[in-house]
């Protein structure tokens, strides 16, 4: 659900999420600097997990991620059984020994955070760092907004961070 430019995704089980406001984002792309360093040892926007989608007409940016989909299509279609969900986390993982770069998993995802590279073979998705994404953390809080524009929490927490902006 989108409400003024703020993603909500359905939770379940008060299981965190990695959730984003596209009213707070710059388009700076730390997070996709730094996702491709800590998973590929390099600093690759085009390989990294999460992208940053610029409209430059309107002067706005939106975060694209995965979901972690309570029921993943992309897991459902991956005819190798190379995808599953992490129990604890929610993340998508990709066991690359079985993948067999096919793409079904980009073709079943309903939001396009499935991504693919000519330079990295298997196709890109956010395993939300283990439990402890780094974009979150290289993302910059804006005192006047409260937060940053990434959050790695649950849908109760982020409700009250949204509703907790500070006074000037």
């Amino acid at each position: 659900m989108n409400w003024n430019g703020v993603v909500y995704y359905p939770m379940s089980n008060g299981r965190k999420r990695l959730l984003t406001d596209s009213n707070v984002c710059t388009g700076c792309r730390y997070c996709e600097a730094i996702c491709s360093l800590v998973h590929l040892g390099e600093v690759n926007p085009r390989l990294s997990r999460i992208k940053v989608i610029e409209n430059t007409e309107k002067g706005t940016a939106k975060v694209v991620v995965c979901r972690q989909c309570s029921r993943p299509p992309c897991v459902k279609a991956c005819p190798e059984g190379a995808m599953e969900q992490d129990s604890k986390t929610g993340a998508i993982i990709i066991k690359y020994e079985r993948c067999n770069s096919c793409m079904a998993c980009v073709d079943a995802c309903p939001f396009g955070t499935i991504f693919i590279s000519e330079a990295q073979k298997p196709p890109l998705i956010c395993d939300l760092c283990g439990g402890d994404p780094m974009c979150v953390k290289f993302c910059r809080n804006y005192p006047h907004k409260g937060h940053a524009a990434l959050a790695y929490t649950t849908a109760k927490e982020w409700a009250k961070m949204k509703r907790e902006i500070p006074s000037p």
